[in-house]
């Protein structure tokens, strides 16, 4: 029978699967749920032998929507779209909120999608950050698709350095969030000479893009810019 389930803010509807006991561990195969829009399955496995019980967890989403998670991000992307995937696999000791985030650690990889960032003007920010004068954009800047590998450990999340590409412009993304609260990502532009649709307050497109990022920092739901020096006095 299918069922509903609700941990933390996240909800998983349609749930169907089978869970079996030996030996006291306890397996349960998730044939799968839908959650955001997406759909998902997974399988978890507790091994009771241990004390505390030994937890591991696999599992995938496919095809979720952004705009539900938006009220976990700052204002400003209040209206974003697009979908993502994820996979992950992930390990933990005990059964309590508090020995799972003391001990949960493992992997995932995560795919972005037609993410619009609606009024969240990044490239502007970005292009201020080098001293450059954006130009006005016709269009809201798309992140078409881009890959991400997510690790989990010490109570930390980080979001290994990758390449996107956003309205045209290559980046590269990275970020840390501490499970106190608090998040940093960093934006920089592909270090690279060619003409950008950034131009200088000279005037003179045909500089190279300096590696000048930003930082967004703060609670995940407070992200505010910070200037690169403050950024690095604020490093986790």
């Amino acid at each position: 029978t299918a069922a509903t389930i609700t941990y933390r803010g996240v909800t998983l509807t349609g749930v169907r699967g089978r869970a079996a006991i030996a030996g006291r561990i306890v397996r349960v195969s998730v044939e799968g749920f839908r959650a955001g829009g997406g759909r998902g399955a997974g399988n978890l496995q507790v091994d009771l032998t241990a004390s505390p019980p030994r937890v591991v967890v696999d599992a995938q989403l496919n095809g979720a929507a952004l705009a539900p998670l938006a009220n976990r991000l700052p204002p400003a992307l209040d209206k974003i779209r697009g979908t993502y995937s994820a996979a992950g696999h992930y390990e933990m000791v005990g059964l309590t909120a508090g020995e799972i985030s003391s001990s949960i650690h493992g992997h995932a990889s995560l795919l972005l999608r037609g993410v619009s960032f609606a009024e969240f003007d990044l490239l502007g920010a970005l292009a201020r950050a080098q001293g450059k004068t954006p130009e006005p954009s016709r269009t809201d800047p798309v992140l078409r698709s881009a890959s991400f590998v997510v690790r989990v450990e010490d109570r930390r999340v980080t979001l290994a350095e990758s390449p996107v590409v956003i309205g045209g412009i290559p980046l590269r993304i990275s970020g840390v969030y501490e499970f106190g609260g608090m998040a940093d990502v960093r934006i920089a532009p592909e270090v690279r000479r060619a003409a950008s649709p950034w131009t200088l307050a000279s005037g003179d497109p045909s500089l190279s893009l300096e590696a000048n990022p930003i930082h967004l920092s703060g609670p995940l739901d407070r992200l505010a810019l910070v200037r690169p020096a403050e950024a690095v006095r604020q490093a986790p």
